[in-house]
């Protein structure tokens, strides 16, 4: 494949991502003027199940596929890993809680 064609597949596949996510965000915004406490609780816990799922099967068994420990301590450093990662968006929102709000 000659790389001009790579990067207009590329950059066609770039922008349908951007035009989906953007209509995406657009539908939530002009569609949804109900700003309810309910609406936000069920709009957080909706993306939060999302997210965990993305992490888990995306990034958690794959990485524990390709450790190179075995057995059981194959598990230790991805755990780790998503640990520290908790703690640093903690420290991350503890952060900007106290300069911002």
């Amino acid at each position: 494949m000659d790389v001009t064609n790579t990067l207009m597949l590329a950059s066609y596949c770039g922008l349908f991502i951007f035009l989906c996510t953007t209509f995406g965000a657009a539908f939530v915004f002009f569609l949804f003027n109900n700003k309810g406490k309910i609406y936000t609780q069920l709009s957080l816990g909706f993306s939060a199940g999302i997210m965990l799922a993305a992490s888990v099967f995306s990034l958690l068994i794959p990485a524990i596929d390709l450790s190179t420990y075995e057995g059981t301590l194959k598990i230790y450093p991805v755990i780790g890993g998503f640990i520290l990662g908790i703690l640093f968006l903690i420290l991350i929102d503890f952060s900007f809680a106290n300069v911002f709000g």
